[in-house]
């Protein structure tokens, strides 16, 4: 069951990381990979032109794309910190970036919960996204279109606790459709009892009425 969420955007992608590369360039880098071998479902959502322009939708290529995060405690300038990587199509995990500080004190007093597990996830912000623009054509006539613009990439870390009871909501919700099947199943059987009688009861007024016939 899931006990706590934190959410925190990524510090420093628009600089160099440990290793001395460009962060933003990495990210396109690795995105583009997971792209190259099909990773997504979809992409801008999964809406096409049309509908983006039917909804007035301003969307982006990653919308709603998590993929995994590691987090590695370490010092910067004599301080603590916490490195954020992102994990490549190849399982390697690239350096993007750090937790901000006004969050470390929550983090850590969670991720030393021995008796909870954690998942992290980083979701893409930013990058190339679709919105429709109005414009005139050669007879002065105004059209709708889908342009494509391009952001600076940004990143959120969603980190999930979690134990391993079941939710109690879940539960209820399960424990409420096998009791109605049950009621279900009870009440068919009923029915065909039901009906076994009355066809029995139809037989022997079959069998009086031929009686009655034969005898006159």
């Amino acid at each position: 069951m899931q006990i706590h969420i934190i959410n925190f955007k990524v510090k420093g992608v628009t600089f160099k990381n440990e290793d001395g590369k460009d962060i933003q360039k990495g990210i396109k880098s690795i995105l583009n990979e997971y792209k190259k071998n099909k990773y997504f479902d979809s992409l801008y959502g999964g809406y096409t032109n049309k509908e983006i322009i039917e909804y007035d939708l301003n969307i982006s290529e990653y919308e709603n794309v998590k993929l995994p995060a590691r987090l590695v405690g370490d010092e910067f300038k004599g301080e603590e910190c916490l490195k954020i990587y992102l994990k490549t199509y190849n399982d390697d995990y690239f350096h993007v970036g750090y937790a901000p500080k006004e969050n470390l004190e929550e983090i850590a007093e969670w991720l030393n919960r021995k008796d909870l597990k954690c998942d992290g996830s980083i979701e893409i912000i930013g990058g190339k996204y679709k919105h429709s623009e109005i414009e005139e054509n050669e007879d002065y006539e105004e059209i709708e279109k889908v342009v494509i613009e391009e952001l600076t990439y940004g990143l959120e870390v969603t980190l999930s606790f979690y134990n391993d009871e079941v939710d109690p909501n879940i539960q209820k919700t399960r424990e409420g459709y096998d009791v109605t099947n049950n009621n279900m199943q009870n009440k068919g059987e009923q029915f065909i009892l039901l009906k076994l009688i009355i066809s029995f009861i139809l037989i022997i007024i079959t069998i009086i009425c031929l009686i009655n016939i034969l005898i006159i």
